[in-house]
């Protein structure tokens, strides 16, 4: 089963978070992806937040373990601290090379926290956590979160596009 890191990252009363459009879906998710072989969870937030972003955080804590299911499989999530840099894509990163490509596109962006519940999340139990973690605090041990595989207003509309 795949398993990835995501980090959490919170500034200035900004969450940073990855706007994709995959295809016409569009939808904002929390950056990160795959773990490498031989790799640590921790080590793998903090190297993705890099290549996604161009940021540098530190500290990361386990705060969730999501199991989304397939094709996502386990994501560890880490709440991490920012400690400097200019965002935007890793010009090497696969996400800067899909861009290139025009449609599966990666957009780093910070999202105000008071805007963050009307976003098109993925997912939906992951986004519950968070608002309540970001109004509450986030959880000293981490927590299990099971989620399915959801699908965006996006592409429900496109479907319905398609079927017409």
């Amino acid at each position: 089963m795949r398993k990835a890191a995501r980090a959490i990252v919170v500034h200035n009363q900004n969450i940073l978070l990855m706007k994709r459009n995959k295809f016409g879906s569009i939808y904002y998710c929390l950056p990160g992806g795959g773990i490498d072989i031989g790799e640590t969870a921790d080590a793998a937030a903090v190297r993705e937040i890099k290549e996604e972003t161009n940021l540098i955080v530190t500290n990361p804590q386990l705060v969730y373990i999501e199991d989304a299911g397939v094709p996502y499989g386990i994501q560890y999530i880490f709440v991490c601290q920012y400690q400097d840099g200019d965002m935007k894509l890793q010009p090497d990163s696969i996400e800067a090379k899909l861009n290139e490509m025009g449609q599966n596109l990666f957009e780093p962006l910070w999202v105000p926290v008071s805007k963050f519940a009307g976003l098109p999340f993925r997912s939906k139990a992951l986004q519950q956590e968070l608002l309540v973690a970001l109004r509450d605090g986030f959880p000293k041990e981490p927590k299990q979160i099971q989620s399915q595989a959801e699908i965006s207003y996006t592409d429900v509309n496109n479907k319905e596009e398609e079927e017409d």
